[in-house]
């Protein structure tokens, strides 16, 4: 018996969750009045803090932590992570707002990445779990055009 696992490619994760992450906070962006500093927080989909963390530095931030936060500094604006104890997912604050296109822009970069870094660590521990087992194998492993990964294993 065969089963097939589909890692899905992050355009489509970001199609069905449209709404959070940097959607939400580009949304915002573009909702709120000429001359506002600051944007009310929004919730992400960013869960992971490592991960977050990890991501922001790649593409060139410096986050601080602050306590349980994470703070962003731009030349374009500012950005406060914080974890909602509630949700169990990070809101972002936005605020010093000098150019909110330019980091949306950015926002979007870094949840693209997050989104990949969450497919990349699910793939890792799949196969991680499978090789600890004697009674599944691989058969086979397909990356599609959308970036989803497609993992068939034989029970």
């Amino acid at each position: 018996m065969s089963f097939a696992f589909s890692l899905t490619a992050v355009g489509i994760a970001m199609g069905v969750t449209a709404l959070s992450g940097a959607a939400a906070v580009i949304s915002a962006f573009s909702e709120h009045k000429c001359g506002d500093t600051e944007i009310d927080p929004i919730e992400t989909r960013f869960t992971d803090r490592v991960l977050l963390a990890e991501t922001l530095r790649a593409h060139g931030f410096e986050p601080i932590e602050e306590g349980e936060d994470l703070l962003v500094k731009t030349d374009v604006g500012s950005l406060r992570f914080f974890l909602s104890q509630e949700t169990g997912s990070f809101w972002v604050r936005a605020f010093d707002l000098v150019d909110e296109a330019e980091l949306a822009d950015e926002l979007a970069e870094v949840n693209s990445a997050y989104l990949q870094g969450v497919q990349r660590r699910n793939y890792q521990t799949l196969r991680a779990s499978i090789s600890e087992r004697d009674d599944v194998e691989v058969v086979s492993e397909e990356i599609l055009d959308d970036n989803t990964i497609v993992v068939t294993i034989a029970v």
